[in-house]
Protein backbone atom coordinates (compact mmCIF):
# COMPACT_ATOMS: atom_id res chain seq x y z
CA UNK A 1 0.00 0.00 0.00
CA UNK A 2 1.25 3.39 -0.99
CA UNK A 3 -0.92 5.99 -0.52
CA UNK A 4 0.42 7.71 2.98
CA UNK A 5 -2.87 9.35 4.32
CA UNK A 6 -4.82 6.00 3.48
CA UNK A 7 -2.03 3.78 5.39
CA UNK A 8 -2.23 5.56 8.25
CA UNK A 9 -6.07 5.83 8.45
CA UNK A 10 -5.93 1.77 8.35
CA UNK A 11 -3.06 1.60 10.77
CA UNK A 12 -5.00 4.13 13.41
CA UNK A 13 -7.93 1.29 13.05
CA UNK A 14 -6.39 -1.66 13.60
CA UNK A 15 -4.22 -0.17 16.18
CA UNK A 16 -7.51 1.40 18.13
CA UNK A 17 -9.39 -1.97 17.08
CA UNK A 18 -6.61 -3.96 18.85
CA UNK A 19 -6.85 -1.98 22.06
CA UNK A 20 -10.67 -2.60 22.01
CA UNK A 21 -10.27 -6.38 21.83
CA UNK A 22 -7.87 -6.10 24.84
CA UNK A 23 -9.59 -3.64 26.60
CA UNK A 24 -13.49 -6.28 26.58
CA UNK A 25 -12.17 -9.43 25.55
CA UNK A 26 -14.98 -11.11 27.51
CA UNK A 27 -17.42 -9.04 25.39
CA UNK A 28 -15.65 -9.51 21.92
CA UNK A 29 -16.61 -12.83 19.87
CA UNK A 30 -14.64 -12.24 17.13
CA UNK A 31 -12.42 -15.17 15.96
CA UNK A 32 -10.60 -16.74 12.81
CA UNK A 33 -13.82 -18.53 10.16
CA UNK A 34 -16.93 -16.06 11.72
CA UNK A 35 -17.91 -14.34 8.99
CA UNK A 36 -21.31 -13.10 9.95
CA UNK A 37 -19.86 -9.66 9.07
CA UNK A 38 -19.13 -10.38 5.75
CA UNK A 39 -22.01 -9.27 3.61
CA UNK A 40 -22.29 -9.63 0.17
CA UNK A 41 -23.31 -7.12 -2.51
CA UNK A 42 -20.67 -4.52 -0.83
CA UNK A 43 -18.71 -1.58 -3.46
CA UNK A 44 -16.27 0.51 -2.29
CA UNK A 45 -14.57 3.98 -3.28
CA UNK A 46 -11.87 4.78 -5.31
CA UNK A 47 -8.87 4.40 -2.72
CA UNK A 48 -9.79 1.06 -1.36
CA UNK A 49 -10.29 -0.37 -5.20
CA UNK A 50 -6.66 0.77 -5.41
CA UNK A 51 -5.13 -0.19 -2.72
CA UNK A 52 -6.83 -4.11 -3.64
CA UNK A 53 -6.03 -3.76 -7.58
CA UNK A 54 -2.01 -3.01 -6.47
CA UNK A 55 -1.89 -6.16 -4.47
CA UNK A 56 -3.15 -7.85 -6.72
CA UNK A 57 -0.81 -6.06 -9.48
CA UNK A 58 2.10 -6.88 -6.56
CA UNK A 59 0.84 -10.97 -6.79
CA UNK A 60 -0.94 -12.11 -9.90
CA UNK A 61 -1.45 -15.09 -7.73
CA UNK A 62 -3.11 -13.70 -5.48
CA UNK A 63 -5.81 -12.70 -8.02
CA UNK A 64 -6.37 -16.19 -9.67
CA UNK A 65 -6.89 -17.65 -6.05
CA UNK A 66 -9.44 -14.98 -5.57
CA UNK A 67 -10.91 -15.50 -8.66
CA UNK A 68 -11.32 -19.22 -8.55
CA UNK A 69 -12.66 -18.79 -4.98
CA UNK A 70 -15.48 -16.39 -6.84
CA UNK A 71 -16.12 -19.23 -8.95
CA UNK A 72 -16.69 -22.03 -6.50
CA UNK A 73 -19.09 -19.64 -4.55
CA UNK A 74 -18.59 -21.47 -1.39
CA UNK A 75 -21.57 -19.67 0.77
CA UNK A 76 -23.96 -19.25 -2.52
CA UNK A 77 -23.71 -15.57 -2.81
CA UNK A 78 -24.76 -15.29 1.05
CA UNK A 79 -20.97 -14.01 1.48
CA UNK A 80 -18.57 -11.86 0.57
CA UNK A 81 -17.08 -12.90 -2.39
CA UNK A 82 -13.32 -12.62 -1.06
CA UNK A 83 -14.15 -15.07 1.73
CA UNK A 84 -12.62 -18.19 1.11
CA UNK A 85 -14.42 -21.60 1.88
CA UNK A 86 -12.59 -21.88 5.16
CA UNK A 87 -14.03 -18.75 6.29
CA UNK A 88 -11.02 -16.63 6.09
CA UNK A 89 -10.57 -13.35 3.79
CA UNK A 90 -8.58 -13.10 1.01
CA UNK A 91 -7.70 -9.97 0.95
CA UNK A 92 -6.92 -9.14 4.79
CA UNK A 93 -4.27 -7.04 4.38
CA UNK A 94 -5.92 -4.68 2.21
CA UNK A 95 -9.68 -5.11 3.27
CA UNK A 96 -11.78 -2.02 3.30
CA UNK A 97 -12.08 -0.01 6.17
CA UNK A 98 -16.11 -1.12 6.54
CA UNK A 99 -14.34 -4.53 7.01
CA UNK A 100 -11.74 -3.50 9.33
CA UNK A 101 -13.90 -2.10 11.83
CA UNK A 102 -16.56 -4.72 11.97
CA UNK A 103 -17.13 -6.33 15.19
CA UNK A 104 -16.20 -3.07 16.90
CA UNK A 105 -18.98 -0.65 18.47
CA UNK A 106 -19.89 1.73 15.65
CA UNK A 107 -21.30 5.05 16.68
CA UNK A 108 -23.83 6.03 14.20
CA UNK A 109 -26.35 9.50 13.65
CA UNK A 110 -28.99 8.92 11.48
CA UNK A 111 -29.55 12.92 10.71
CA UNK A 112 -33.45 13.79 10.47
CA UNK A 113 -34.49 15.10 7.27
CA UNK A 114 -35.37 18.90 7.27
CA UNK A 115 -38.60 18.45 5.82
CA UNK A 116 -39.44 16.25 8.58
CA UNK A 117 -38.18 17.92 10.71
CA UNK A 118 -40.18 21.09 10.03
CA UNK A 119 -43.53 19.14 9.53
CA UNK A 120 -42.89 17.71 13.41
CA UNK A 121 -42.02 21.46 14.21
CA UNK A 122 -45.40 22.71 12.92
CA UNK A 123 -47.30 19.79 14.44
CA UNK A 124 -46.02 20.40 17.90
CA UNK A 125 -46.89 24.11 17.52
CA UNK A 126 -50.95 23.13 17.01
CA UNK A 127 -50.78 20.82 19.68
CA UNK A 128 -49.23 23.26 22.18
CA UNK A 129 -47.12 20.46 23.10
CA UNK A 130 -43.79 21.38 24.88
CA UNK A 131 -40.76 20.35 22.94
CA UNK A 132 -39.40 17.55 25.02
CA UNK A 133 -42.70 15.52 24.72
CA UNK A 134 -42.09 12.52 23.48
CA UNK A 135 -44.86 13.49 20.00
CA UNK A 136 -42.81 16.84 19.34
CA UNK A 137 -39.03 15.22 20.06
CA UNK A 138 -36.95 15.73 16.71
CA UNK A 139 -33.59 15.03 18.08
CA UNK A 140 -31.56 13.06 15.72
CA UNK A 141 -30.56 9.71 16.56
CA UNK A 142 -27.47 8.49 17.83
CA UNK A 143 -26.06 4.95 18.91
CA UNK A 144 -23.44 2.95 19.14
CA UNK A 145 -24.23 -0.31 17.30
CA UNK A 146 -22.03 -3.54 17.13
CA UNK A 147 -22.02 -6.92 15.72
CA UNK A 148 -25.10 -9.20 17.48
CA UNK A 149 -22.63 -11.77 18.71
CA UNK A 150 -20.41 -9.09 20.49
CA UNK A 151 -21.33 -6.98 23.73
CA UNK A 152 -24.58 -9.48 24.19
CA UNK A 153 -25.34 -7.90 27.37
CA UNK A 154 -25.46 -4.39 26.68
CA UNK A 155 -22.22 -2.23 24.63
CA UNK A 156 -20.92 -0.47 27.39
CA UNK A 157 -17.55 0.99 26.69
CA UNK A 158 -15.37 4.13 27.68
CA UNK A 159 -15.69 7.37 25.78
CA UNK A 160 -13.83 7.37 22.37
CA UNK A 161 -13.80 3.32 22.87
CA UNK A 162 -15.53 3.15 19.39
CA UNK A 163 -15.25 4.33 15.60
CA UNK A 164 -17.43 7.11 14.67
CA UNK A 165 -19.16 6.15 11.24
CA UNK A 166 -19.50 9.38 9.62
CA UNK A 167 -16.25 10.52 10.47
CA UNK A 168 -14.53 7.48 8.69
CA UNK A 169 -16.97 7.91 6.21
CA UNK A 170 -16.28 12.01 5.82
CA UNK A 171 -12.06 10.66 5.86
CA UNK A 172 -13.02 8.21 3.60
CA UNK A 173 -14.78 10.97 0.66
CA UNK A 174 -12.08 13.26 1.38
CA UNK A 175 -8.98 10.86 0.30
CA UNK A 176 -11.31 9.66 -2.72
CA UNK A 177 -11.36 13.45 -3.67
CA UNK A 178 -7.71 13.75 -3.60
CA UNK A 179 -8.00 11.77 -6.59
CA UNK A 180 -11.24 12.92 -8.64
CA UNK A 181 -10.96 16.39 -7.93
CA UNK A 182 -14.42 16.88 -7.95
CA UNK A 183 -15.61 14.38 -10.82
CA UNK A 184 -18.04 11.89 -10.46
CA UNK A 185 -17.85 9.34 -7.53
CA UNK A 186 -16.13 5.77 -8.45
CA UNK A 187 -17.86 2.77 -6.75
CA UNK A 188 -16.22 -0.84 -7.17
CA UNK A 189 -18.17 -4.09 -6.78
CA UNK A 190 -15.94 -5.98 -3.92
CA UNK A 191 -15.79 -8.38 -5.49
CA UNK A 192 -13.03 -10.48 -7.80
CA UNK A 193 -14.13 -10.55 -10.88
CA UNK A 194 -14.62 -6.07 -10.64
CA UNK A 195 -10.67 -5.85 -10.72
CA UNK A 196 -10.10 -7.80 -14.10
CA UNK A 197 -9.26 -5.57 -16.95
CA UNK A 198 -10.23 -2.07 -15.01
CA UNK A 199 -9.10 0.78 -17.02
CA UNK A 200 -9.83 3.07 -14.22
CA UNK A 201 -8.11 1.92 -11.55
CA UNK A 202 -5.06 1.37 -14.06
CA UNK A 203 -5.52 5.07 -14.75
CA UNK A 204 -5.10 6.06 -11.64
CA UNK A 205 -2.73 3.56 -9.74
CA UNK A 206 0.63 4.94 -10.78
CA UNK A 207 -0.52 8.46 -8.78
CA UNK A 208 -1.78 6.03 -6.15
CA UNK A 209 1.38 4.63 -5.35
CA UNK A 210 3.42 7.95 -6.02
CA UNK A 211 1.76 9.70 -2.96
CA UNK A 212 3.92 7.93 -0.73
CA UNK A 213 6.79 9.95 -1.46
CA UNK A 214 4.64 13.35 -2.18
CA UNK A 215 2.91 12.89 1.29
Amino acid sequence: MSFLPYQNLKANIDNKWNQILKDHSKEINCKSGCHSCCHPELTIGLVEALAIFQAFQKDPTLLENCLENEKKNPFQNQRCRFLSEQGSCLIYDVRPVVCATHGAPILIEIEEPKAQKATKNQTAKKANTTKNSPKSNVQDQVFLDCCHLNFTQGIKVQQGEWFNQETLSIILNLLNQHFLKDQETIRIPLKPSAFVNQPILASYLPQFEGNEEQS
